[in-house]
């Protein structure tokens, strides 16, 4: 074995103290043999007092979160012994006790004039927690020599420094979307928040494989011994007592096989205590598909609120996923753009609507003739219009809030096609039979009997 050279500073020694270094070998215990250990070249010395540093780091990077700042620099060159991190709510340096002094070791936490010690190391990276939300923060950065020289030395002149502001998650405003998209999987968008209370590998985290649309979706695993008991909370959103808004979000289960179990609540905090009106409970599904859920719901007083989505599976499932939340304030359907652009009386289409607002409709038609709803969001919604005596070109789209209309193109001909290669959407009866029963629905009984 090979020799290891330790150094120890001996502190606190004033003139003339006598000192005494004890060494000590102990054991584990046990009853093997143990060859022993050996000092040897032992030296007690002053050593020189630090030179202080030539340069300041560069190149400071600031990641904001909602309570925590990281930041990343480049070593300073010439290198330099250590870096210490100053953070402060004070844009300026102007008065002396703003500066580090020589000779004293800061820890984490240890004032700095109106600054704090954010930390002390030969590290290039660090974290500032426990922050306030919506609040500027300013950061200053000194190179420092300490290694085998007495009394740490700082470089106080120009300081590597920068700014930034940590997020508002409580201050999120109506409408607000979220479809997972603007982060690297796994991790959560900003101000988003978990409570895991089962296991620790289960947490809500994103995921590239079960995305509604591409390419990530929020997602949890399942716990092969305990039922979960996992929540994932969003920003706050400022919302007003009495008045109506809509949740709309996909959810879905990682598959077929297992059956899982999920719940959305909203309340005044992010966590579960706080979660005190239930949206949505579906206790017991396997659907590996997407569905949509949209629910109505009016608090009952103004403040911000938070929304949570609750997996509660039992043990040994296998996953749920959730995406593509958009949470509004319903008003009058405006309806944009149909397509496809037109339909023929005798066939009938399914064809699908774009604009705003059009979430939970209760009746769609067209000429009198109400449509079958396939979908319905916000901003689109998939509607089957039959065959049938349409009076009029107007579309009428009608939610709880109002209605919206639009001039929709309805055509006759003389000429009925059938082509047995036709898609169901296609102009094109398959059958004889279908083009007859298109016929009669457009001229209903008094024509055909």
């Amino acid at each position: 074995d090979l020799f290891a050279l330790t150094t120890s500073g001996l502190d606190n020694i004033t003139n003339n103290d006598v000192i005494q270094v004890r060494f000590w070998f102990g054991s584990d215990g046990s009853s093997y043999s143990y060859p022993g250990w050996y000092i040897d070249d032992y030296n007690i010395y002053d050593p020189a007092p630090c030179s202080e540093p030539t340069a300041q780091p560069t190149n400071l990077a600031l990641t904001s979160g909602y309570t925590t700042i990281d930041g990343t620099f480049d070593a300073a060159n010439p290198a330099a012994d250590g870096y210490l991190v100053v953070i402060s709510t004070d844009p300026t340096l102007s008065d002396p006790a703003d500066l580090p002094v020589d000779g004293v070791n800061y820890s984490t936490g240890d004032p700095i004039g109106d600054g704090t010690v954010v930390q002390s190391s030969s590290n290039t990276n660090f974290t500032a927690t426990g922050l306030t939300m919506g609040t500027q923060y300013y950061f200053w950065i000194f190179s420092y020599n300490s290694t085998a020289c007495a009394g740490i030395n700082y470089l106080t002149t120009s300081p590597l420094n920068g700014n930034t502001t940590t997020y508002d998650c409580s201050g999120g405003t109506i409408p607000y979307s979220e479809n997972f998209d603007g982060v690297s999987a796994p991790d959560l968008p900003v101000c988003w928040n978990i409570e895991d209370n089962s296991a620790p590998d289960d947490d809500w985290i994103t995921s590239t494989t079960y995305d509604n649309t591409a390419p990530n979706s929020m997602y949890i695993s399942y716990d092969g011994s305990n039922v979960l008991d996992d929540w994932a909370f969003s920003p706050g959103l400022s919302l007003t007592g009495g008045t109506t808004y809509t949740i709309e979000f996909y959810y879905r289960a990682a598959s077929s096989s297992w059956n899982e179990s999920l719940e959305v609540y909203y309340g005044t905090d992010q966590n579960s205590g706080s979660m005190t009106v239930q949206l949505f409970d579906d206790a017991s599904f396997n659907h590996a598909i997407y569905q949509l859920v949209s629910v109505n719901f009016t608090p009952g007083s103004s403040d911000t609120y938070y929304f949570g989505w609750h997996a509660y599976s039992i043990a040994n499932q296998y996953g749920i996923a959730v995406d593509d939340i958009f949470i509004y304030e319903p008003g009058p359907p405006s309806i944009t753009s149909m397509s496809p652009d037109f339909l023929y009386e005798d066939k009938g289409k399914q064809v699908t609507i774009t604009g705003t607002n059009l979430g939970s409709p209760t009746t769609v038609s067209i000429g009198g003739i109400n449509g079958s709803v396939v979908s319905a969001t916000y901003s689109s919604a998939v509607v089957d219009f039959p065959a049938g005596n349409y009076t009029n070109n107007t579309l009428t789209y009608t939610t709880a809030v109002g209605s919206g209309n639009y001039t929709y193109d309805v055509r006759t001909r003389n000429i009925i096609p059938v082509d047995a290669s036709a898609a169901s959407n296609d102009d094109e009866h398959q059958t004889i039979t279908s083009a007859v029963d298109g016929l009669y629905s457009w001229y209903d009984n008094t024509v055909f009997n």
